[in-house]
């Protein structure tokens, strides 16, 4: 518990794993941290009742072509295109239909409108303006994303499996299964002293990421709040039988009370489920929704009407995870690397896709460096 290392993460997600894995390349000593029992984070796996570890929620993954080849190549991992194809959900009809291209840019002025006949100008421009956004991005063509929306094959358990995998190529120092309690700075002895629940733990910087659960750092024995706004997201995992079709893939919905994302998770599943007509729909919910029986049912038939899932399917099961914490932004990184520099360093990771965008070039020049275990060999 006594050893020194150059640099201490907290969390295996993939950008921890990835600066980790090239922090060693590049002939540093790092050491990543986790309160969780395995690797990914956020991007890990959950356990339901019947049908085993699927994916954690909804994801997608929008890579440029460069930044795509890497991410494969280094985790061993296959990419696939969303299909069908992501969608927006209006809570109205427009020209016929609830759905709308996730690459469009219009869907958003579908908002709900009143039953009664509009009375006002506010009423009409709300009742006309998906039409005229429509056709106005119809003729500038100007799609959302330019490069393909896609995820994992095999789901976030196998990006974690994956994760694991490169950890110990790379030789990684990695505690899993223990909270930090607390990150003091020795400004005279040049030294991080991060407290476990198993232990100390010594480094020359602490890396601070935008979901790192840390409320204050002690500098010479003076505390210094680093708080942030608090992010909480719940998260409803639906098990469905006897839908052996797909009738979505990923879809953002737009003004809805009880749902604003939701995806088709089934990939996670093992072959022989999903030959029994298992499907499992990662939902994240909105703040007005209090987890329970009689939520879980309204979620279900709002995505009966919007005609994701047909009615007459079975629910055989589904579990509610919650999601609590910091979500530092780029700004606020920024300043408390600069308050703690050169003991603190921070990386944005909010968005997975941009910060691998971000950080891909300089994290594959060092994993150039074939594994600490192929150079020995």
């Amino acid at each position: 518990m006594s050893r020194h290392f150059d640099s201490i993460l907290i969390g295996t997600s993939p950008v921890c794993v990835l600066e980790g894995c090239a922090l060693k390349a590049a002939g540093h000593s790092p050491l990543l941290i986790d309160r969780a029992e395995t690797f990914g984070g956020a991007w890990g796996g959950v356990d339901i009742p019947l049908v085993g570890t699927v994916e954690s929620g909804p994801h997608s993954l929008s890579f440029s072509p460069p930044t795509r080849e890497f991410i494969c190549r280094t985790l061993n991992l296959d990419l696939k295109p969303m299909t069908p194809d992501p969608i927006f959900v209006m809570p109205r009809r427009v020209f016929g239909s609830y759905r709308a291209s996730y690459r469009a840019r219009w869907p958003y002025a579908a908002g709900r409108i009143e039953a009664e006949f509009p009375r006002s100008i506010a009423a009409w421009r709300k009742v006309i303006n998906p039409y005229y956004h429509f056709m106005r991005d119809l003729v500038n063509s100007a799609p959302r994303f330019s490069n393909a929306i896609e995820n994992v094959i095999g789901g976030t358990p196998v990006l974690a499996k994956r994760l694991e995998e490169l950890a110990h190529a790379y030789h990684l120092d990695v505690v899993l299964g223990t909270s930090v309690d607390s990150v003091s700075i020795d400004t005279n002895a040049k030294r991080v002293t991060v407290q476990t629940q198993d232990g100390a733990f010594t480094a020359d910087e602490f890396v601070m990421t935008t979901r790192t659960a840390l409320d204050r750092i002690e500098v010479d024995g003076e505390m210094h709040q680093v708080d942030s706004k608090s992010v909480s997201l719940v998260q409803l995992l639906l098990v469905l039988d006897d839908m052996p079709t797909q009738s979505f893939s990923f879809a953002q919905f737009v003004d809805s009370p009880n749902v604003w994302l939701a995806s088709d998770l089934t990939s996670s599943l093992s072959v022989d489920l999903q030959r029994k007509g298992y499907r499992v729909i990662g939902i994240v919910v909105t703040h007005e929704i209090t987890p329970g029986y009689d939520a879980v049912m309204c979620i279900f038939e709002e995505l009966c009407q919007r005609g994701l899932i047909d009615a007459s399917v079975k629910l055989a099961g589904h579990r509610w995870v919650p999601f609590n914490g910091p979500n530092r932004e780029a700004t606020e990184l920024a300043e408390i690397e600069n308050r703690f520099r050169p003991f603190v360093r921070t990386l944005c990771s909010d968005a997975l896709t941009q910060c691998i965008e971000d950080n891909a070039q300089r994290w594959d020049a060092s994993l150039s460096v074939a594994p600490p275990a192929e150079r020995t060999a």
